[in-house]
C-alpha cells in the first residue's frame, strides 16, 4: 500500500500542500469545502512525482476543510478540518489508517445510498479506528467536459467546473505529460528504457545506479567486441579461409560486429548527454535520432543473417563433399552479403522515416520518438523486427540438426554402425561445427523470451528487465570469436599465427 507524507501551511494566502508518494502514475488530491446547505466544492487538483524526486510541493490558493488523495482506486484522507483557520500547519503521515474504503465493505445492504446513510454511525462505532470511508461516487464533473489533447485514450481531469488546469491519466505503456509516449514495441530503443532515468544537469556521479550501470556494461561491452571484432577480422583475413564462403560471411561480420561496438557505445552516450544537458543542439539530436536506432538494429538484423548464411554453408560443403565448388561458394557468398545488406536496410527504412523530436514541456525533455502513421505501419515494424530475428534463429536450429544428421548418414552408410552409436560418434569428431549454432541459439534464447513475455515496460521507473534484456541482444558481438574461432582446429591455429605476428611487432 503506498505511503504518503503530507504537509500542509498557509504561505502567503496560499496553501502549501507537500505530498510525498510512490505513485507510479498522476495522484489525484481532492480540496473539499463545505458551504453549508449547498453542495460541497471539490477542487481536484492531479500532480505526479516527478521521477528525480520522491514529494511534489503544490500550492493551493483557496479555502478548503476536507483534503483527499487518490491513487489509482484507493482514497486517503490527508487533511480535515471542521472549521477553516488560517495559518495553520499540520504534517500527518497516511498509513493504512488513513486509507478510505469503500462503504460496501462494511454495509452488505443492498439498498439505495439514502436508506443507508442510518447505519453509517454504527459502521465508526464498531471500527473506532477507522479515519473515513467513501460511497460510489460519478466522477464525471472531474472529466474534462471540452477537448482536450490527451493522446493513447488517456483519461482527462479537470480541476474545476470552469478548468484552470487540465491533466492526462496514462494507461498502462503510455507515459509523458499528454501520453504521448509509449513503450510498446518489440525491441525497445535504450532512449525508452533508460528514459526517466537520466537526471538533468546532473554528473555521472549523481546519477541512479541503473545508469551507473549501463556505463559500466556499454564501456566494458566496447572494450570486449573491439578486441574480439578485430581478433576475428585479422584471422578471417587469411587468403585460405575466404577461399570459400563461410570466410566471406565471417569477414563481413566481423566488420560489421566493430561497427556494431561504436554505435552501439554512441547510442548510449549521445543520449545521456543531451539528457544532461550537455549537448543541446538540434540539428545534431535530430541526426542523431533518425540514424542510430536505424543503423544499430539494421547491423544486427545482418549479422544475424550472415551467421544464419555460415550454418547453410555448412550444410552444402557436408552434402556436396568432394564435388564442393570452392569457386562458385566465393562468388555466391559475395552476392548473398550484398543483398543481405541492401535488403535488410530497405526492410527497416521506414524507422528514421516515422522518427521525430519531441518536446516534453512538463519534465523539460527533448524526446527521440517513433510515430508510425498508421496501426499498418506498426504492425509491419513488429513482423519486420520478428522476422529477421526469427528466421536466422530457426536456420541455426535446423542447421546443426541437418549437419548431425548428413554426417551420420554419410558415415553409418559407409561403415554399417549402429545409428546412435554413430550419431555420438559423430557429434563428438565434428562438434566444432555444431557448437557454433548451438551457441547462436543459446544467445538467442533470451532475446526470444523477452520479446513475447515482457509486452510492454510498465513502468518507466523500473527498467532493468527491458534493460538487461537490451544487453544481451549484443553479446553475439561480444563473443564473436569465441562463437567461431576457438571451436574449430583451423580457425584457432589461424589466430594464433595472428597472435604470434602481433606479439612479434611490439618486440
Amino acid at each position: 500500500m503506498p505511503i504518503i507524507l503530507a504537509y500542509v501551511a498557509l504561505n502567503k494566502n496560499k496553501y502549501r500542500v507537500k505530498v510525498q508518494s510512490f505513485c507510479e502514475n498522476r495522484c489525484q488530491i481532492y480540496f473539499i469545502a463545505v458551504r453549508g446547505y449547498e453542495d460541497p466544492l471539490s477542487t481536484t487538483v492531479s500532480t505526479k512525482i516527478p521521477y528525480d524526486k520522491e514529494e511534489v510541493v503544490l500550492y493551493f490558493s483557496h479555502l478548503f476543510h476536507i483534503v483527499l488523495s487518490q491513487i489509482q482506486n484507493d482514497y486517503y484522507l490527508i487533511f480535515l478540518q471542521e472549521n477553516h483557520t488560517n495559518g495553520l500547519s499540520i504534517e500527518t503521515q497516511l498509513s493504512p489508517s488513513r486509507h478510505c474504503p469503500q462503504v460496501d465493505k462494511f454495509l452488505k445492504i443492498r439498498w439505495p445510498p439514502l436508506r443507508r446513510v442510518k447505519y453509517y454511525h454504527k459502521i465508526c462505532r464498531e471500527h473506532p479506528q477507522l479515519a473515513c470511508f467513501h460511497l460510489d461516487f460519478n466522477q464525471t464533473s472531474h472529466e474534462c467536459q471540452s477537448l482536450h489533447d490527451c493522446q493513447n485514450n488517456a483519461s482527462c481531469f479537470q480541476d474545476r467546473p470552469c478548468p484552470s488546469r487540465i491533466s492526462c491519466i496514462c494507461s498502462e505503456c503510455y507515459y509523458g505529460s499528454k501520453c504521448q509516449f509509449t513503450t510498446k514495441g518489440v525491441g525497445l530503443s535504450l532512449d525508452v528504457i533508460l528514459a526517466y532515468q537520466i537526471r538533468p544537469n546532473l554528473s555521472i556521479g549523481r546519477q541512479p545506479f541503473s545508469v551507473k550501470f549501463s556505463l559500466i556494461i556499454t564501456m566494458v561491452m566496447f572494450i570486449l567486441t573491439v578486441l574480439t571484432g578485430t581478433l576475428s577480422l585479422l584471422t578471417f583475413k587469411s587468403k585460405i579461409i575466404r577461399q570459400v564462403g563461410c570466410g566471406i560471411y565471417l569477414i563481413t561480420s566481423s566488420t560489421l560486429t566493430l561497427l556494431v561496438a561504436i554505435i552501439f557505445t554512441l547510442k548510449f552516450v549521445f543520449p545521456l548527454t543531451s539528457q544532461m544537458s550537455l549537448v543541446t543542439n538540434r540539428v545534431f539530436l535530430y541526426l542523431n535520432c533518425l540514424s542510430m536506432d536505424y543503423l544499430l538494429r539494421s547491423l544486427l538484423a545482418i549479422i544475424d543473417w550472415l551467421n544464419a548464411c555460415v550454418g547453410v554453408e555448412r550444410i552444402i560443403t557436408i552434402h556436396k563433399g568432394i564435388n564442393f565448388n570452392k569457386e562458385k561458394s566465393q562468388s555466391i557468398s559475395r552476392w548473398i552479403v550484398l543483398i543481405t545488406i541492401v535488403l535488410t536496410l530497405l526492410s527497416n527504412v521506414h524507422d528514421p522515416l516515422h522518427r521525430r523530436l519531441a518536446d516534453d514541456g512538463e519534465e523539460r525533455r527533448t524526446w527521440c520518438i517513433v510515430h508510425y502513421s498508421s496501426k499498418q505501419v506498426e504492425i509491419m515494424n513488429s513482423l519486420v523486427n520478428l522476422l529477421h530475428f526469427l528466421i536466422p534463429f530457426f536456420i541455426n536450429i535446423l542447421s546443426a540438426f541437418v549437419i548431425i544428421v548428413l554426417i551420420t548418414r554419410f558415415h553409418s552408410f559407409a561403415r554399417k554402425h549402429n545409428y546412435q552409436e554413430q550419431l555420438r560418434g559423430e557429434c563428438s569428431i565434428h562438434k566444432q561445427l555444431l557448437i557454433s549454432p548451438m551457441i547462436l541459439i543459446a544467445l538467442a534464447f533470451p532475446r526470444l523470451i523477452l520479446s513475447f513475455l515482457s509486452g510492454c515496460m510498465k513502468s518507466v521507473r523500473d527498467p532493468w528487465l527491458f534493460l538487461i534484456g537490451y544487453f544481451v541482444s549484443f553479446i553475439p558481438c561480444v563473443l564473436h570469436s569465441v562463437i567461431f574461432i576457438l571451436p574449430s582446429e583451423v580457425y584457432r591455429k589461424e589466430l594464433r599465427d595472428v597472435i604470434q605476428q602481433i606479439r612479434g611487432k611490439f618486440r
